[in-house]
């Protein structure tokens, strides 16, 4: 015979149980098998934006010691020329020229103190442009129109540009010989002013040996760049750990996503569920109370009529039928607005000390010996219940309801109970059609019924046993059914004594909530 539990805890506690699962077990959290690719893949795709910044960092740092290095040449170049150039000069000598004493004075010590690794040519230029002074004693006196460097020279500006050999090929400059012993140069034009004067007297264009300054260009750059790398790694290396937590993290935040995605998809499965099972509540609730409201209505015309006013039989068949379906229909909107009170909390159990046997013999008599017959097998020991009394006559009476629907006529049906603890447990056993497994997971969700069609046998809302299920809440109990088909139902229902209110003023409330006693 299958079995199922429907659990309800005691109101008073105000617990309900949360199995986390359908099976009833709670999930654990599992660790994804992609979850180690997923750093493998930030490591590898993080490598690459690393080192594109790397090299454009490298590159925009390497231009600046570019720059820098060029900047210091040229401020070498000026410090050469106004401390070992400017003080062999007067102001003579740039307006008329060297005599040849004042020449080989000159040239005597540029060459022994300037020219060499340091300084490779030495050019002192007049304001018309004109070589005042040259180690190379074939361009003195001559002029050199066109020379922009040497034009902003002699406004007051230091200039500076790399000159190589293939440009000084395609001038036809004589410097070329110095380009055979030193490679690539530095021109550095530095204006010649003289001290208290303000605009220059002519100018200086040193020529600085290349080599050197390229050495430190490169040897900054590759310390530059061997600390990038090592830089870079480093951070790489520190953002490994960080990824692995991150994906951690986001491996964490997967699983408990896709839990409540679990969850609200089974919200609302169970929500689209209950919303049908609602529409067809609205069509069976019109049907069941059409057809009372229909026998109402058709009888009542009937009674008007005057061949009925003197048939006494007739009209006491009538007025049985209107107490009938009345009686049934008033059957209907009670269940209904008794599961509105208890689905609202606002029904709170009424607690009083009575004899069970007394009452499961009043909700027997209430049933047609024609329909069902009810059998009691109650012991004569059985003690007071002290629960609401009102509650539990309900209960039994929809049990009764029940099994008389789903039994043939004539069908026995049994009320038993026992001593549970310091309660009561009553049984409600019948010989009707019975249940198939799968219906007894669902018999006790509200508007279920087993053929909720307008056609079907047997009437009701499918509240019935929904209804039983929020009264065992209220009452703090609990409610099981075995059933097998073909062979009947059996009903279970342990009630705990709860304290009647004279014996403690401070009584919680019993009643819990739709959605509490659906989870247990």
């Amino acid at each position: 015979m299958t079995r199922i539990r429907e659990r309800l805890a005691p109101a008073r506690t105000g617990r309900a149980r949360d199995n986390g699962s359908a099976s009833g077990h709670r999930l654990l959290p599992t660790v994804p098998a992609g979850a180690a690719r997923l750093v493998g893949k930030f490591a590898i795709l993080s490598l690459i934006p690393t080192a594109v910044l790397g090299l454009i960092l490298a590159r925009d740092l390497s231009s600046q010691i570019r720059a820098r290095a060029l900047e210091n040449a040229t401020q070498s170049a000026q410090l050469v020329a106004r401390s070992g150039i400017q003080p062999l000069l007067a102001p003579a000598d740039l307006r008329t020229g060297l005599s040849r004493n004042r020449l080989q004075s000159v040239d005597a010590a540029v060459r022994a103190n300037l020219l060499g690794r340091d300084v490779a040519a030495v050019r002192i230029w007049g304001l018309d442009s004109k070589v005042i002074y040259s180690e190379d004693r074939t361009l003195i006196g001559r002029t050199f129109p066109g020379n922009e460097e040497l034009d902003e020279a002699l406004e007051g500006k230091v200039e500076s540009e790399l000159f190589d050999g293939a440009r000084a090929e395609q001038r036809i400059d004589p410097t070329f010989k110095v380009f055979e012993r030193y490679g690539d140069l530095l021109e550095v034009y530095v204006p010649l002013v003289f001290s208290g004067e303000e605009r220059p007297a002519g100018a200086f264009e040193i020529y600085l040996p290349y080599r050197p300054i390229a050495e430190i260009i490169s040897r900054d750059t590759r310390k530059l760049y061997l600390l990038i790398v090592i830089g870079l790694a480093f951070l790489y290396v520190l953002l490994l750990p960080i990824a692995y937590r991150t994906g951690r993290v986001l491996r964490d935040q997967t699983v408990k996503l896709k839990r409540l995605l679990s969850r609200e998809q089974e919200t609302v499965r169970r929500l689209q569920e209950l919303d049908r099972m609602k529409s067809e509540f609205v069509s069976t609730a019109s049907h069941e109370m059409r057809t009372p409201l229909t026998t109402i209505i058709g009888v009542a015309k009937s009674l008007r009529q005057p061949q009925f006013a003197e048939d006494t039989a007739l009209r006491e068949e009538f007025l049985g039928r209107l107490e009938g379906q009345g009686d049934r229909l008033l059957q209907l909107v009670d269940q209904l607005l008794q599961t509105a009170r208890l689905e609202g909390r606002r029904a709170e159990p009424q607690i009083e000390s009575f004899d069970f046997p007394t009452l499961a013999q009043e909700a027997a008599g209430r049933i047609d010996p024609s329909q069902m017959n009810v059998e009691l097998d109650l012991p004569r020991d059985l003690p007071p219940m002290v629960s609401d009394r009102g509650m539990v006559g309900q209960i039994l009476a929809n049990l009764l309801s029940n099994a008389e629907k789903y039994s043939s006529r004539g069908s026995v049906c049994r009320i038993s109970a026992q001593p549970w603890g310091e309660g009561i447990r009553f049984h409600v056993e019948d010989h009707g059609v019975g249940m198939a497994p799968h219906q007894l997971e669902q018999i006790f969700e509200p508007f279920w019924q087993a053929d909720s069609s307008t056609t079907r046998e047997r009437g009701g809302v499918g509240l019935g046993l929904y209804l039983i299920k929020l009264l065992v809440s209220a009452l703090g109990g609990e409610i099981s059914v075995e059933s097998q088909p073909g062979q009947g139902s059996r009903f279970t229902v342990s009630l705990p004594n709860r304290i009647a209110p004279e014996h403690d003023a401070d009584l919680p409330g019993g009643l819990v909530t739709v959605g509490q006693a659906s989870a247990l």
